[in-house]
């Protein structure tokens, strides 16, 4: 099995209704942690695969990618109304990998 995740970002506001509506048509799961410290919501989109043949996992990876990080930026722009550079989350990205 193989996971992508991709961070969207903070969010003070958390509408489950317009998350809903976001993303209903997509394959792609979103995440909402909530984070007391800052009173606001940690969210980020994931999905995973199961592997097949070998000749279609790269096919595979890269619809898996596609899709995640599509979502990710979709949402960015509907509920933040913004598109955070990476480095807004790489330290959090290096300690979820070191975790994993």
């Amino acid at each position: 099995m193989v996971r992508c995740v991709s961070p969207i970002g903070l969010l003070t506001n958390y509408d489950d209704e317009r998350i809903a509506q976001a993303t209903r048509d997509s394959p792609v799961h979103i995440a909402a942690v909530y984070d007391p410290k800052f009173e606001s919501y940690n969210l980020a989109t994931g999905r995973q695969i199961l592997l097949g043949a070998p000749e279609h996992d790269l096919e595979r990876f890269e619809a898996l990618i596609e899709a995640v990080v599509q979502m990710a930026d979709d949402l960015e722009a509907a509920l933040l109304q913004t598109d955070q550079p990476l480095s807004t989350f790489r330290d959090d990205l290096h300690r979820e990998a070191d975790d994993a």
